[in-house]
């Protein structure tokens, strides 16, 4: 499942400026669904401006409405080489 936030540039075109990509899973000691959080991102242009809030917002309300056991996200570190 993806969620996608657009918005208007000023020539009127839309563009991405976040999304977030979510999955469900089954917790069998607990019997409830898993919402999983497998990406996020804020374009650099719009970061600090409530994107990511949004976004995991939704991600909240959507694990209460489904009865949830938990909302999972996993973070890692990258070193990457240039």
């Amino acid at each position: 499942m993806n969620i996608d936030i657009l918005s208007l540039n000023e020539s009127l075109v839309p563009m991405y400026v976040g999304f977030i990509v979510l999955s469900w899973s089954f917790s069998i000691s607990k019997g409830y669904p898993v919402l999983r959080i497998d990406a996020l991102y804020a374009s650099p242009l719009h970061r600090n401006k409530g994107v990511g809030r949004k976004l995991m917002q939704y991600a909240f309300d959507l694990a209460i409405e489904n009865k949830a056991t938990r909302l999972q996200l996993e973070t890692f570190s990258a070193v990457v080489s240039k």
